[in-house]
């Protein structure tokens, strides 16, 4: 970190010979001393914050041969390599490992609270988006930087999901007006009563800014396919071919082989069609195409699952295809369904 020293006198030159900082202090300071400042003019020196993980505040006394000594306070938090801390930089978005449940949610980089880049959401419709997996006790919080993009402040719901489907409010924020033309930073805390295990965290909110969230520890899973998208054709001819197109995301660690991971296409229970599968590294998208034939006019109920076969996780998507009219006339038609980080689809009644 930067700290300027400034010379405010107009008579004559500062000099600064010590700068000195608490035995044992997580901060350091790098000058070339002495440091002789000219009148009306700074400089800067560099602060250098290394730490075990935690929060830290320290007293640093600057010395010169101006009136008295200068005493600052250098605060900061180390948090542990496996903590949480996005401020949405990157190209990849949603960022590896997070999430969003309608794709309302963007990268913004006109207005932002840290660095670049901040999320936003300017919908009238409430989006959700949701952080990588994350160990939490009682007492942990998750923090987090936000502004209303109007003059209308909208609530912003801090959620939480063991399973990514059944959420539950851990705290709403009034997002307030007077945050329209300023940022706020604001935590959420665990209660006394919450039972330590893994959870999502899930931001819902609509017109609204995020920006530099951190929390506890990230949960990494060796093994995770996700699917992020599920679509067919429109319409569809009894004894003529469809085709399904799957896009899935891998998330584990370890990555997977084609050997280690399988994608179905079902009818109800019974497999319809597999995908042929390529290996994938942490963070690797792919897209699949698979077929189905449809042999007899009627109901089915179309869907794809993806699983690893080195642990129990299981994803799923659902189509719904009805028959009307003519027998030999297949039509479908969808909708997406609010249940967990990814979207699912399910027949609608025609």
């Amino acid at each position: 970190m930067d700290y300027v020293i400034k010379n405010n006198s107009n008579n004559g030159a500062l000099t600064v010979s010590k700068i000195t900082v608490p035995s044992g202090s997580a901060f350091s300071v790098n000058a070339a001393l002495p440091l002789v400042i000219p009148s009306s003019k700074s400089d800067t020196i560099q602060i250098t914050f290394n730490a075990e993980p935690g929060i830290y505040n320290d007293n640093i006394t600057v010395e010169h041969d101006g009136i008295g000594n200068t005493e600052f306070t250098a605060s900061g938090t180390m948090l542990s390599a496996t903590a949480l801390l996005e401020s949405f930089e990157g190209e990849t978005f949603p960022p590896i490992l997070w999430d969003m449940k309608q794709g309302l949610w963007e990268r913004n980089t006109t207005t932002k609270h840290h660095g670049k880049t901040s999320i936003v959401n300017t919908e009238s419709t409430v989006d959700t988006i949701i952080t990588p997996l994350l160990h939490l006790s009682a007492g942990d919080s998750i923090a987090f930087s936000v502004r209303a993009t109007s003059s209308s402040g909208y609530n912003t719901d801090i959620l939480y999901s063991a399973d990514g489907k059944t959420w539950n409010l851990l705290k709403s924020f009034a997002i307030y007006a007077n945050y329209w033309s300023d940022w706020a930073e604001m935590a959420a805390y665990m209660p006394e009563d919450f039972t330590e295990g893994d959870y999502y965290i899930g931001f819902a909110s609509k017109k609204t800014y995020i920006d530099l969230v951190y929390g506890p520890q990230i949960v990494y899973q060796e093994h995770r396919i996700d699917i992020k998208g599920f679509t067919g054709e429109n319409k569809g001819m009894v004894n003529y071919t469809q085709n399904f197109t799957i896009d899935v995301a891998c998330l584990g660690t370890a990555g997977e082989t084609a050997e280690s991971y399988s994608i179905a296409l079902m009818n109800g229970e019974e497999n319809i069609g597999n995908y042929t599968v390529e290996p994938m590294i942490l963070g690797d998208m792919k897209s699949y195409t698979c077929s189905w034939t449809p042999r007899a006019a009627g109901e089915a109920s179309i869907s794809c699952t993806a699983y690893t076969r080195r642990c129990s996780d299981l994803d799923r998507h659902d189509y719904g295809i009805c028959c009307r009219g003519k027998p030999d006339f297949y039509r479908y038609d969808r909708r997406f369904i609010d249940n967990g980080p990814l979207s699912q689809l399910q027949a609608l009644p025609l």
